[in-house]
């Protein structure tokens, strides 16, 4: 059907795009800015290059077209990549660096080069609805609105074929403000509407709409069409209007079953749940109030509980209140430090928090959801920081900027509970949290400002850690010299923080939002990779870990780049930035790096471990400014920022109350996971590809994406993720069997030492107290219940031996006197929290090492479940061992019985077995692999790998060596490198396979 473009639709025909002045990059150092003819002369010229060169093909000649992309701009060497994989045939690269160039076009107003840029990408992927609206949003932001009509007609037509009624309505919606007479975006609202359950008066209303601009334009047939379907839909009964295989949560056979059935009585529900644990009760009414969500937007799903006079409100009214009052129980429970009267909550308080609750939670999950469908679809799950936890973590800061990350990383622990935004994420997250002026706050913070504010944070940068405090005094002298000099501080004592609170203080006092532009530049990729990870990890910012350094980071309007000197230096004046810092900055000051340092910036940040030699020194200040701050390494060491310790490993069972029903659950989950994996339906639906779940990590991922599409889940699905919740509650209430802790306690204090103790909970801390009390008098317990915990604090600061003994309260900023040895018992999840714990105990005395005894506690042999519970010990191990690489120390591995060594060797085994793709547990393979791109650092791994014996194992003492030679750093030294452990696993600690997985992926 075409419309008859003499009709007045609205579109203006000649209105192409505003006119305004756009800038550009400069292929002529005389001129600044280049015409869109001249934009299309260096497209062109790219293009015109690399076909000659391919018919040619002579390496030599492709070196010359990528020694002429480096000499352009980032966006157009991009764009180059993109036709050179293109060439090659490899669309899955040339997409990724087309989409690439047309976001670096489209941030610096190349509206041409955009435009040609993603009008490649859709010439390799036609049928990709995306792609069309990105080309649509690009025209209508530069006023090309006819142009902008057609491309979101085009997507909403592949829309149309996807059966996608949502995605339809929201194309739709823009289009319709660009030209409000459009019969054919009428027609497209009223397909979408029509195939909407209890849509069809809107569907009806917008055929009409269609229908008179058709008669207005002389267009009769199309009239009539369209009054044909007005007719249908009418004439249609509810059961026919429904698509039962659209059906998002039940299915059944009877389709008049599933249009009008009156579900379960709210009552009957609530009583036939009384056998089941409170925490399975409130995951399964969390669902059921999910689902009346979804209800809400979308009436084709079927809910469970019945209505009543023809609604729901009333029944599910109901189970909020029976969700609320379980929550709170359950919450007061938990809160055992509420006992103290500086944190519980007085009876006006709590009715506060209660009610208050629902609508905390809905506009917090409204954000969230907002926010995990903003990020990148191959970065959905538990990898790194996710969008929706910075967001929780900013507006924590937001409402007491005092809080520590330790303070912070709760959220972390709530989210190995349960998916973000469910109720016991928040429970979890409540209970960690205790004081109650911060949950006050909260609720109330988030009430005040609403959806649109709290979303907002999303944006913006926030360094979600609190400084050391000669951090906080390098970023002050840095201000005091006009933003300018050199910040010279020991490896491991956090430089880079200091870059980052220079980035926030920039982008956050940008009152006129005008557009900024921070450059980050080193002599390493491997370097730059690392700065862009660790932004976006402790800034909360919204952008993919997974890509590498050539992806910018946009935030609040700032423009963050990453760029290596050899780029830089080749025409300094084309990297004009407002903020420019500089890593391992000792490397500029060589001849070749030098002109790099000339780059236009009123703010510059060198950041250096240490400048040697004068004249080194008086050209950088020359270009940088003086060394404004220095920390060395004794200084690191006397703060106790660099410390040294042994580090003892001990594995052993995991204490569980009811191990009878713990074992069951386990049992429960094989069962009803055998059942999900065949439901191919399901998995299509939540994915939109034909993926299969082979383990749970799938699973969740899944769920997580259908609780923020709000797509119901078929009742195997709820009843598995309940009994996953379950499990991981009970495994997360749980610690490793404290009668060994016990024994090496007695053991020390035989010694005369002093130790830490750190357990999971205050009755842990009595019980390891009564224990040790019945034999030793140097007894001290430390925890929230106490009065006089402080006084028991400097009883054991004077004892020349002793034991303290404490839970969550040691985490909290509290001044610990100093140990010898520390035991952590208490399970952490978090990588903070556990070096938080080693400090608080790693002082040197006497010219002795402290020791740090850390327990790991596994489930037993019949409660085991494989997948779930090796990838979680494995992720253990390899946090662990990247603390070790980090501080530089060996660790010391211990196993209560053979059969756990067996464990450990047989969940090593099925790391290396199961081909995990790029994803290993909430790692991705590829990600980690990127570190050992480089050439020397990847010859050098080689190269050791060959003198070792192809039958020996490699160890992780050895395999923690060959890293830190490769990237040269030595024994005293620290290194960060995450994740280097999963090689060594996945390689089956075999020097050929390990050879094998970095020459076929680095």
């Amino acid at each position: 059907m075409e419309l008859n473009r003499d009709c007045d639709s609205g579109v203006n025909e000649n209105e192409y795009r505003s006119q305004q002045q756009l800038k550009s990059h400069s292929t002529d150092k005389k001129s600044d800015a280049v015409n869109y003819s001249n934009e299309k002369e260096i497209l062109q010229r790219i293009e015109d290059l690399l076909t000659d060169i391919i018919k040619k093909k002579t390496e030599l000649q492709l070196d010359t077209f990528f020694n002429h992309l480096n000499d352009e701009h980032e966006s157009y060497y991009n764009y180059g990549l993109g036709l050179f994989y293109l060439k090659q045939n490899d669309k899955k690269r040339s997409l990724k660096h087309l989409l690439f160039s047309y976001d670096q076009f489209k941030a610096t107003d190349k509206y041409v080069s955009a435009a040609i840029a993603c009008s490649k990408s859709i010439e390799q992927n036609p049928k990709n609805a995306e792609l069309h609206r990105r080309m649509a949003e690009m025209h209508h932001q530069y006023g090309a609105y006819k142009k902008s009509l057609d491309s979101y007609l085009e997507a909403i037509e592949i829309y149309k074929q996807q059966r996608e009624w949502t995605k339809i309505k929201n194309l739709c919606n823009i289009a319709e403000s660009i030209d409000s007479n459009n019969p054919l975006i009428c027609e497209m609202y009223g397909y979408a509407y029509k195939n909407t359950a209890g849509k069809k008066p809107e569907a009806i209303s917008y055929y009409e709409k269609a229908k008179q601009i058709y008669l207005n334009c002389g267009q009769k047939k199309d009239a009539e069409r369209c009054n044909k379907i007005m007719n249908e839909i009418m004439s249609s009964s509810r059961v026919q209007e429904l698509d039962i295989s659209y059906f998002t949560s039940y299915k059944r056979d009877n389709i008049n079953t599933v249009a009008i059935s009156d579900g379960i009585p709210v009552d009957e529900w609530i009583n036939s749940n009384h056998t089941s644990s409170n925490v399975l009760k409130l995951a399964e009414s969390d669902d059921m109030l999910l689902d009346y969500d979804i209800y809400k937007v979308d009436r084709s799903i079927c809910l469970t509980l019945e209505r009543t006079n023809g609604s729901y409100r009333q029944s599910y009214s109901k189970l909020e209140d029976f969700f609320l009052n379980l929550f709170f129980e359950m919450l007061s429970l938990r809160q055992e430090s509420f006992n103290d009267s500086n944190k519980s909550f007085n009876y006006d308080e709590y009715y506060t928090v209660k009610s208050e609750f629902l609508e905390f939670r809905q506009i917090i999950n409204q954000a969230l959801g907002q926010a995990y469908m903003n990020q990148d679809s191959s970065s959905i799950g538990t990898i790194y920081t996710t969008p929706a936890l910075s967001l929780l973590k900013k507006l924590l800061k937001s409402i007491d900027p005092d809080l520590n990350e330790v303070q912070l990383e709760y959220i972390e622990q709530a989210k190995h509970i349960a998916v973000p935004g469910s109720a016991l994420f928040y429970l979890e997250l409540f209970t960690q949290l205790k004081r109650k002026d911060i949950i006050l706050k909260l609720q109330r913070y988030t009430s005040d400002y609403g959806y649109n504010e709290i979303s907002g944070l999303i944006d913006i940068p926030v360094l979600l850690l609190k400084p050391w405090d000669h951090q906080l005094e390098a970023f002050k002298a840095w201000k005091n010299n006009r933003s300018r000099g050199i910040v010279e501080m020991a490896t491991a004592t956090g430089k880079t923080v200091v870059g980052f609170m220079a980035i926030e203080n920039l982008v956050n006092t940008n009152q006129k939002n005008r557009k900024i532009i921070v450059r980050i530049i080193a002599s390493s990729t491997a370097i730059l990779n690392q700065w862009r990870r660790e932004l976006i990890e402790k800034m909360g910012l919204m952008a993919d870990p997974k890509l590498d350094y050539t992806s910018s980071i946009i935030c609040k309007g700032a423009h963050i780049n990453f760029q290596t000197v050899q780029l830089v230096m080749k025409r300094p004046e084309s990297y004009a930035c407002d903020l420019l810092i500089v890593d391992e900055v000792h490397h500029f000051a060589a001849e070749s790096f030098r002109n790099a340092l000339k780059v236009p910036t009123p703010r510059k940040m060198g950041l250096s471990a240490t400048i040697e030699g004068k004249t080194k020194l008086d050209y950088l200040a020359k270009y940088l400014g003086p060394i404004i701050y220095r920390f060395d390494l004794e200084s690191a060491i006397k703060a106790d920022i660099l410390p040294k310790f042994e580090w003892k490993l001990n594995v052993v069972y995991l204490s569980v109350t009811e191990e009878e029903d713990f074992e069951q659950i386990s049992k429960q989950i094989l069962s009803l996971f055998n059942q999900v994996s065949k439901d191919y339906a399901t998995i299509r639906k939540i994915s939109k590809s034909e993926i299969t779940i082979t383990n749970l990590y799938h699973f969740v991922r899944l769920t997580e994406i259908a609780r923020y599409k709000k797509i119901g889940l078929p009742d195997e699905w709820k009843a598995l993720q309940a009994k996953l919740q379950e499990r991981r509650w009970i495994i997360h209430r749980s610690q490793p069997k404290i009668n060994k802790a016990i024994e090496l306690a007695s053991y020390y204090l035989e010694l005369k030492k002093k130790i830490i103790l750190f357990v999971m909970d205050i009755n842990t801390c009595d019980l390891v107290a009564s224990e040790l009390e019945k034999k030793y008098s140097n007894v001290y317990v430390a925890h929230s219940r106490m009065k006089d915990a402080n006084r028991s604090i400097l009883y054991f600061k004077k004892a020349a031996s002793g034991i303290l003994i404490g839970a969550k309260m040691l985490d909290e900023g509290i001044d610990i006197p100093d140990a010898e040895v520390g035991i952590n018992v208490s399970s952490t999840e978090s990588k903070l929290q556990l070096v938080q714990r080693l400090g608080r105990v790693l002082r040197k005395k006497e010219n002795k090492i402290p020791i740090f005894h850390h327990f790991i506690g596994l489930p037993s042999t019949g409660s085991y479940v494989n997948y779930e519970d090796n990838i979680k010990f494995m992720e253990e191990l390899s946090n662990i061992q990247d603390i070790a690489l980090h501080l530089g120390v060996e660790t010391e591995m211990n196993y209560e019985t053979d059969q756990l060594l067996d464990v450990h060797n047989s969940a090593e085994t099925m790391v290396h077995e199961t081909n995990f793709g790029d994803k290993v547990g909430t790692l991705y393979l590829g990600n980690i692999l990127k570190q050992f791109k480089e050439k020397e650092v990847h010859q050098t791994i080689l190269r050791r790998l060959g003198l070792f014996d192809p039958d020996k194992k490699i160890s992780d003492e050895e395999w923690r060596q060959i890293v830190r030679e490769a990237f040269g750093i030595k024994d005293e030294l620290y290194l960060n490198v995450p994740g280097y452990w999963w090689v060594l696993v996945i390689g089956d600690r075999n020097a050929k396979k390990i050879s094998k997985l970095l020459k076929s992926r680095c």
